[in-house]
């Protein structure tokens, strides 16, 4: 039964309106106060045949929304879906989606479930939790005990505690409790009253410009998670069975060569604790209780410091692919559309790239035969663009440097480059034999030095890298040298650079984007932040200009974006012009961070019939 009654935000009180109605939503819609900012919620249930999927309500193709909450500043109406229908209350919902301005926490979310059931042609939708997660980057250095919840952020900026005890409840039962009616008026005036509390601290650090990047990203990012990406999952499974047997091999191997009877992280930390040399165990990170870290992360990173160490990198490589891309790769298929849905996060890292899960495809294996494992829909084929070198490239604008700048103009390899640099002998005169091992050289050198790795570092990734145990720190110290010789406008800009974060403890990317640091991190992090998250800018640029066009008209789907590269999906009919204008898109977004810079050889396009075949 439709109800009104009173809600109080800290000291304040204000007006609710449970709808359960359609004629009364409708009304409800009309109170509304005009040309102000709504603050907006949606709570989901699980289609009735989905019960039984855990988490089902959260996936917008297993669940639906059970009501919408907006607050206008005065009055929050709460309108109740599940009893309240009919095309006319669809269209009017729609209409106001696509007419008025909104905010969210956590907008992606609640935009997801929008889009797929009232179909907006556009929504403008801001997001708190963004603003909240760019302001805590600008003005803390790590993000250690940050919590970015509605409630935590309402609690600390507001001063109001937010009970969440019914955020889990069942939201598909036919009555509902007044306490979860309460509870769903309350989020969006959280919502409003927050974003009140944020605006003036975004003008202060003058984040705005690149708030409204990712306000827009938010579009592409909500379409890349309802399009999902197809998966051949009986090729999988025969990939899996492949990889079960490649583990039992390597640990019966490394069984053999350690003489350990079981592999676990205590027996595996004493044993290398008494083979390893004292140099590589002065080098090996460590938990927080002293132990010798035994992750795969870490065998892969030192697994070319010495033979020792091989045996475990192999076991726990075939281990990850079993665990974190066999049986549960599958069970994130969705069961609705037979698809993977990966959810990629804004503000996902501190640098401002996006980070990814459910699964995360930026972390997945680059194994040809897994790749070439997504596919696109039947009848239809994949167009994917990569930022050729943009990491080397965004080094080379911020920094300047006349070498670098030309390099590119003239279509030149860096890697090439510093190789050459390094062996002391111009391009055209190295041994052809030799050109491989001293590109990789080149490359190794070229990525640590920008961000301004140690000597150790660069050790470790020049032997990982090469698979050269024999490399010592003496000649990654004549890779590092040549570095600043060949690059030397790069080297002087770093060090202003970090002269300059010593002083403020804060760096800005190109696009905007404000992160503090701590003084010990600099040196590394500063130059990081920097050409990673203008790199990142030049993709979410791309990214919103490509949807633009699909909103226009272009025949396509974007369907994933993994690092540097786009995948769209399109009939074989419309692939030339869809690569065509992603090319432009992606082009146009790099100009759109860098106006003047070198576009050349910068974007590499191509159609396939599965992901490897864009490679």
């Amino acid at each position: 039964m439709s109800r009104k009654f009173d809600i109080k935000f800290g000291t304040e009180t204000f007006k609710a309106w449970y709808v359960d109605k359609t004629a009364t939503a409708r009304l409800a819609l009309q109170a509304l106060k005009p040309d102000v900012l709504l603050g907006l919620d949606c709570e989901t249930m699980a289609l009735p045949k989905y019960h039984h999927v855990s988490q089902a309500a959260l996936s917008p193709h297993l669940s639906s929304i059970r009501l919408i909450q907006i607050f206008d500043g005065k009055l929050s109406i709460i309108i109740d879906l599940l009893k309240c229908k009919g095309e006319l209350l669809e269209s009017e919902i729609r209409h106001l989606l696509e007419t008025r301005r909104f905010i969210a926490h956590n907008a992606v979310f609640d935009l997801a479930f929008l889009k797929r059931q009232f179909r907006p042609r556009s929504i403008d939708c801001g997001c708190t939790f963004i603003a909240f997660k760019l302001l805590a980057h600008a003005a803390r250095p790590t993000d250690d005990g940050l919590r970015a919840g509605l409630d935590a952020v309402t609690k600390g900026l507001c001063g109001v505690e937010v009970l969440k005890s019914n955020q889990a409840s069942d939201w598909s039962v036919p009555k509902l409790t007044f306490e979860q009616i309460e509870y769903s008026a309350l989020d969006p005036v959280c919502v409003l009253k927050i974003a009140e509390k944020m605006a003036p601290a975004l003008e202060k650090y003058k984040l705005y410009d690149f708030y409204n990047l990712l306000k827009a990203a938010q579009h592409p990012i909500v379409e890349m998670h309802l399009n999902g990406i197809g998966f051949n999952s009986k090729e999988h499974i025969e990939l899996v069975s492949g990889w079960r047997e490649k583990l039992y091999a390597a640990k019966k191997i490394l069984l053999q060569q350690t003489g350990l009877d079981d592999i676990t992280g205590p027996k595996v930390a004493k044993w290398l604790e008494t083979n390893l040399e004292k140099r590589i165990l002065d080098d090996w990170p460590r938990t927080d209780n002293g132990a010798l870290k035994t992750d795969a992360i870490t065998f892969s990173d030192f697994g070319a410091v010495s033979p020792a160490v091989k045996p475990f990198g192999a076991f726990q490589k075939y281990k990850v692919l079993t665990s974190d891309f066999g049986g549960k790769l599958l069970q994130q298929l969705n069961e609705e559309t037979g698809r993977l849905h990966p959810q990629y996060h804004i503000c996902g890292t501190r640098t401002g790239r996006l980070s990814c899960s459910k699964p995360n495809l930026q972390q997945s294996p680059r194994d040809k035969d897994f790749r070439s494992q997504f596919v696109p829909s039947k009848g239809m084929v994949f167009v994917g663009a990569d930022y050729s070198a943009i990491e080397m490239r965004v080094a080379a604008e911020v920094s300047r440097d006349p070498a670098m700048l030309k390099a590119f103009k003239d279509g030149l390899d860096l890697h090439m480059m510093l190789g050459s640099e390094i062996a002391g002998i111009d391009i055209e005169t190295l041994p052809k034999e030799k050109c491989d091992r001293y590109r990789q050289m080149g490359k190794v050198g070229n990525f640590a030095c920008i961000y301004g790795a140690g000597a150790k570092t660069l050790a470790s990734q020049a032997r990982k890298a090469m698979d050269d145990t024999s490399i010592t720190e003496t000649q990654t110290g004549e890779i590092r040298d040549a570095h600043r010789r060949r690059w030397a406008g790069y080297r002087a800009w770093h060090v202003k650079l970090y002269e300059k974060c010593m002083e403020t403890l804060r760096v800005r990317t190109v696009c905007g984007k404000l992160r503090r640091l701590a003084p010990e991190f600099c040196y590394g992090a500063a130059p990081n932040t920097i050409i990673q998250g203008s790199s990142a800018g030049c993709m979410l640029q791309s990214m919103v200009l490509f949807q633009q066009m699909i909103d226009k008209g272009l025949k396509a789907k974007l369907i994933a974006t993994i690092h540097d590269e786009l995948i769209a999906e399109c009939l074989p009919q419309d692939a030339n012009e869809v690569k065509e204008t992603l090319e432009y898109a992606m082009v146009e977004g790099f100009k759109r961070v860098f106006p003047n810079g070198c576009t050349k050889n910068l974007v590499e396009a191509k159609i396939g019939n599965n992901w490897m075949e864009l490679k």
